[in-house]
């Protein structure tokens, strides 16, 4: 009797590509999918999870992580790392992590450099007030509650010699409440330290921020009766600091080596700071900037420093609001005018009051040496432009270069005059320039 051999049941070429050039596009999920597979059940793990990025066709990425039990011991610990340091070596594309508790441990393809992490692990896990780490994952990541060990930390970590070996090449980001130190690979943070530590030992920091690249220390005193003396301080621990050097007390700030810190200027910064509308007070080397919680409170405090001699014989005193206005503050939100000093700027804060009271579709608007405005894009009118047009073209002075833009429904650009030439613009606009332009004309006195 005669058998037959069945058939072997036929797949299409074409599908079969099509099946294999999809595990290939989607290479970054692919080496996901394995990962979770290989470390799936491995004794003493809790978890195991991987993410991939398809950044490429035919090339991709994936993060794996590792959750360690609860209670294994340190000796397991170390050697679910160098497993993971090994998986890392073999499968090109591949980051691991090994979380332990609070603290997530980056695994590496060199034994020593993961014998380094495991050391730091040590030396770290039982600092007080620790709420989380990562260590080798992208750097030195460390969350504390407390900000007593703040600078004692950020030295243990940054610089060699100290309670922990730092890891090779790696940068630092330390932060406690208020405080936050990021040290850039290789960097030194001796100087900022000495800054922070001479005037905490003082005055008391109640806040600070320290970098490195580029070099930056912020300091906060509680009084900003204490920021001339406490800047002072900082200066001499820190003398190559001195231009990166901000102290704050209060709601007032003093920025840079350059700024005026007369007793006078600060007495009046300490006014400015005391009123109920104002924000933050920031001295640097041209004046006071003085943030406001909108336009009207501008336009008050303009009126009321008229007559300050304190206020006049500064190079200006700005008044200014940012993106974080609430929505139902009046036009425009985002401003920034000149309202006391010698230097004058474009237009007054009251002028910028009531230019957003004539266009409420008046966004932004800078006038300290020039007038920047913005409106409203997906609202824009004819009638917005031409009545904003007409308002700018009673107040500018001539010669005052002027741009007003709204996204991509409209842009202009030139020096105010009576018949002003326009400067190119570009690209298409949903409102013609020549809008505000004939309205502008009309308008001139």
């Amino acid at each position: 009797m005669r058998t037959r051999t069945p058939r072997k049941r036929a797949v299409p070429v074409g599908a079969a590509a099509a099946v294999l050039a999809g595990c290939a596009v989607n290479a970054g999920t692919a080496k996901a999918r394995q990962f979770e597979a290989d470390w799936e059940g491995t004794p003493d793990v809790s978890d195991v999870s991987a993410s991939g990025a398809n950044n490429l066709p035919f090339s991709g990425t994936a993060d794996g992580t590792v959750v360690v039990a609860a209670g294994t011991p340190d000796e397991r610990v170390a050697e679910l790392l160098h497993a993971l340091g090994g998986y890392v070596r073999e499968h090109g594309g591949v980051d691991a992590t090994l979380e332990v508790g609070h603290v997530r441990l980056g695994a590496r393809p060199d034994r020593e450099a993961n014998d380094a992490v495991l050391d730091l692990w040590h030396g770290l896990r039982v600092e007080p007030g620790l709420v989380s780490a990562e260590l080798g994952v992208r750097g030195v990541d460390v969350d504390l509650d407390d900000p007593t060990r703040f600078a004692d930390l950020v030295e243990d970590l940054a610089t060699p010699g100290g309670d922990l070996e730092p890891l090779a090449d790696a940068a630092v980001d330390v932060r406690a409440g208020s405080f936050a130190a990021v040290v850039g690979a290789g960097d030194d943070p001796t100087d900022a330290l000495a800054a922070f530590r001479a005037v905490d030992e003082r005055f008391g920091v109640t806040g600070a921020h320290l970098e490195t690249t580029p070099p930056r220390v912020e300091l906060r005193v509680a009084d900003s009766a204490d920021i001339a003396d406490a800047r002072a301080l900082a200066r001499r621990a820190a003398p190559r600091l001195a231009r990166e050097l901000v102290v704050e007390g209060g709601g007032v700030a003093v920025d840079g080596t350059d700024a005026q810190t007369s007793a006078r200027v600060l007495d009046l910064a300490r006014t400015l700071e005391a009123r109920p509308d104002v924000v933050a007070v920031t001295v640097g080397a041209d004046g006071i900037e003085v943030r406001t919680r909108d336009v009207e409170a501008a336009a008050a405090l303009e009126h009321d420093l008229a007559d300050d001699p304190d206020a006049a014989a500064l190079g200006s005193v700005v008044a200014t609001s940012d993106a974080a206005a609430p929505a139902d503050v009046p036009a425009p939100r985002v401003f920034r005018a000149v309202v006391a000093g010698h230097e004058t700027g474009a237009l007054t804060a009251a002028q910028v009051r009531d230019l957003g009271a004539a266009v409420p579709a008046l966004v932004r608007l800078a006038t300290q040496d020039r007038v920047d405005a913005e409106l409203a894009e997906s609202t824009l009118t004819e009638d917005d432009v031409a009545t904003l047009a007409r308002e700018l073209a009673v107040r500018v002075p001539a010669g005052t270069p002027v741009q007003v833009r709204a996204g991509g429904a409209f842009a202009v650009r030139f020096a105010a005059g009576p018949d002003p030439e326009p400067e190119e613009i570009t690209y298409p606009t949903r409102i013609d320039g020549d809008v505000f332009l004939a309205a502008w004309r009309d308008a001139w006195p």
